[in-house]
């Protein structure tokens, strides 16, 4: 964890100095199972960035890094893929290119598409997630 940080550091000095902060209150993380934390991950940056390709690009380069990721089956490695999906659809909101585009293709406002699209994507995301979860526990 020191190295990324020093390594970012050379690029970055602001953003050095803001993952100082994030990455010893992560600890918790270590303790969840690796398809809650691709969920999360991927949640996390869909969120903060409103792009879905990026979520999943950026997840998985996340995850991919982690220690242990090459011994895991391939049906536990499947659910952490689909776990990455799940999360990198959840919460579609205004920063979201497809937000727009069904609000415009519909004919909604801002307020109605919220209650419906952000909704589904989210319950799709969400649902995604629980199977690669339940499936993960035999895997």
């Amino acid at each position: 964890m020191t190295y990324g940080v020093t390594l970012i550091g050379r690029f970055s000095p602001a953003l050095s100095g803001i993952l100082t902060v994030i990455i010893p209150s992560c600890s918790f993380l270590s303790r969840l199972p690796l398809v809650l934390v691709a969920f999360i991950v991927a949640a996390l940056v869909r969120i903060s960035v409103g792009s879905s390709t990026v979520a999943m690009t950026m997840a998985a380069g996340i995850i991919s890094a982690m220690p242990g990721i090459g011994e895991l089956s391939p049906l536990y490695l499947a659910c952490v893929t689909a776990a990455i999906a799940g999360g990198s659809t959840v919460c579609s909101h205004f920063n979201d290119s497809g937000f727009w585009l069904v609000k415009s293709l519909v004919g909604m406002d801002e307020k109605t598409t919220l209650k419906t699209w952000t909704i589904m994507e989210t319950l799709v995301g969400g649902v995604g997630f629980l199977v690669a979860l339940i499936i993960s526990f035999f895997a």
